[in-house]
């Protein structure tokens, strides 16, 4: 149940990035390559919060930071779930 709401999490955060992007830009052209089940969750986690943190400066826009901020509080929230069940 704590992972289902930490990934529900991701989702409604991920659907604000979307449609803040879709309103500054008027559309998107996304290709979502097919991923691997990861080996170590936890590290592909961490590495996909880094990441987060790192394309940050494509958004130029101030107010994006806060949804930025709620993504990666949201991949925390998914850590810390992921680990106590270790």
């Amino acid at each position: 149940m704590a992972l289902d709401q930490a990934l529900e999490a991701l989702t409604d955060v991920l659907d604000r990035i979307v449609e803040t992007v879709y309103a500054l830009k008027g559309g998107l052209n996304i290709t979502v390559p097919q991923t691997e089940v990861p080996a170590d969750i936890i590290e592909f986690a961490t590495d996909f919060y880094n990441e987060v943190e790192y394309k940050r400066e494509l958004f130029r826009d101030k107010f994006i930071d806060s949804i930025i901020d709620d993504y990666q509080e949201a991949i925390q929230q998914l850590l810390h779930r992921l680990k106590r069940l270790e």
